[in-house]
């Protein structure tokens, strides 16, 4: 009924996130934006048998950066991509 429907986009996801090549993993990987902290590239982390990348991620990892202790990126959610991605604008 309509109480099952709500986790359809849920599944769905899910499903997505299972499904991601090692090579689109690391083109998402390498139009990431670097660390805001430091400024350097972050490090992806893509394993998995064959073609399939699981859980594709990608964290900083610059000893003593804060940004090595932020959770990691995960590269299959085009949303949180998209927001690593955004910046604010210049302080005023």
């Amino acid at each position: 009924g309509a109480t099952g429907a709500k986790w359809i986009p849920l599944i769905k996801k899910q499903f997505q996130r299972l499904m991601m090549l090692k090579v689109e993993a690391y083109a998402v990987a390498s139009s990431l934006m670097p660390c805001p902290f430091c400024g350097v590239p972050l490090t992806a982390s893509v394993r998995g048998n064959g073609d399939k990348a699981p859980n594709p991620k990608a964290s900083c990892k610059t000893d003593g950066c804060y940004g090595g202790r932020m959770p990691v990126l995960c590269l299959d959610i085009p949303e949180d991509v998209e927001a690593w991605n955004r910046r604010a604008g210049p302080a005023l």
